[in-house]
This record gives C-alpha cells, structure tokens and sequence, in this order.
C-alpha cells in the first residue's frame, strides 16, 4: 500500500476500495516504472565512471603494458551486469507458488476473488 500511496498519493481507503486484481496491475506498474529508472541511473553512473576512467588510463604515466592492464580492469567496469539480470517479473507472469510459499494466504486470495482489497483484510 505504501508504494500506490507514496507514487498516487492516495489514501488508505481509496487503494482499499479497488479490486485486488487493479492493486496487482499498479503495484506492477509502479515496480516496474522503478525498476526501469533505476537501471537508466545504473547506466548512467556506470557510463559516468567508465569515461573517467579512461581519462584517467589515458592520462597515467606509466608504460604502454600498464596501460592496456588498466584499459582491461575498465572493461570489467559494470553495474548493470546483464548476464545475471533479474529483470522485475510481474506477478501476474508469475506461478502462484513462485509468488507465495504459505497456502493459507494463497487459500485467503482464493477466497477474496473478484472482490476488492479492503474485503481481503476483513476478519
């Protein structure tokens, strides 16, 4: 709720009053967006300290061997590793066990079907 309400600025009955399946749908899109502007900042810092970085080997004073060491640790220079990105999957691409390990909120999830999110919390 915090995400929707922090990104909306809605209150805590309005983000109660819709259907469970529109809060997946925005908590979604909101860890997405996220996600999203979080890796173009990775890049950017990355590309920011990669540039320096070559200024700095370029710069250097030491021997041609030195350098293309240096020029080789730069390469290696990454923070947005695409060989083990964890993309963000929404949940509705997801399994439900994948998603949630204890049965009794996958039975309460059952239960609360087509209605909306504040009678999921009803006891």
């Amino acid at each position: 709720m915090d995400a929707i309400s922090s990104q909306y600025g809605w209150n805590d009955q309005q983000i109660l009053d819709l259907y469970l399946c529109r809060v997946n749908q925005i908590k979604d899109s909101i860890f997405i967006r996220q996600y999203n502007e979080m890796q173009s900042k990775l890049r950017e810092t990355e590309w920011s300290t990669k540039t320096i970085c070559a200024f700095v080997v370029a710069s250097a004073q030491i021997e041609q061997k030195g350098k293309e060491q240096l020029q080789k640790m730069l390469e290696k220079i990454s923070l947005t590793d695409t060989s083990s990105d964890k993309s963000f999957v929404p949940d509705s691409e997801r399994s439900i066990e994948d998603i949630i390990e204890n049965g009794s909120v996958a039975e309460a999830l059952e239960r609360n079907e087509g209605k909306s999110l504040s009678s999921l919390f009803q006891v």
